[in-house]
């Protein structure tokens, strides 16, 4: 092995984050990477989806998914009657295979309602419940 191949092997690798980006040292050369700030991927999406019109859309298919699981995760029994099917303007819409009575209804969205507007609290006021 020659003497110059020993040193490159040997060479010490620095990573140093400055203001302007990261700066490589190799042996005695170095190296400065400017790189810009990247945005994380949860702050892109919501601004691609408002520069596409789709925004709202979007935020209604989240609450009714949110709460499709919900109902299986705490109301298993009940979960294969209603079917929470859209939310049209800031009210969600359950359907229910079977007429359910008011008590049940308001125990119902006593919980549910809580646990959709942490997430989101502008999105959702009600909930109804429609017969299937």
């Amino acid at each position: 092995m020659n003497n110059d191949q020993f040193n490159n092997d040997q060479a010490i690798l620095k990573f140093q984050e400055d203001s302007l980006g990261y700066c490589m040292v190799i042996g005695s050369w170095s190296l400065v990477i400017h790189t810009l700030p990247m945005d994380h991927i949860s702050s892109l999406i919501p601004s691609v989806l408002r520069k596409r019109g789709l925004y709202d859309e979007a935020q209604a298919s989240m609450v009714v998914f949110r709460a499709k699981k919900w109902l299986q995760e705490h109301r298993p029994n009940e979960a294969s009657s209603l079917e929470p099917k859209r939310l049209t303007g800031d009210i969600l819409v359950i359907e229910a295979a079977h007429s359910l009575s008011v008590e049940e209804q308001s125990l119902l969205v006593a919980e549910l309602l809580p646990f959709l507007r942490a997430e989101d609290s502008g999105a959702l006021k009600e909930i109804r419940f429609t017969k299937a």
